[in-house]
């Protein structure tokens, strides 16, 4: 199953990638413009640094 699939090229891309974890949002830029923001999701236990494996935390 694909989720997504992106037909680019390397003009295309972003060069640089902002995670906002507390508005469950990425943003992608290039050359200081946004492009694209989507919605994504973190582990169950979003808040903290991650500490071991199975903490449902995302590491940072």
């Amino acid at each position: 199953m694909t989720l997504f699939s992106f037909n680019t090229n390397a003009d295309d891309l972003a060069d640089k990638v902002l995670i906002e974890k507390s508005k469950n949002k990425m943003t992608l830029f290039k050359k200081g413009k946004e492009i694209a923001n989507y919605h994504v999701v973190f582990g169950g236990n979003p808040v903290g640094h991650k500490e071991q494996e199975g903490d449902q935390r995302t590491p940072e």
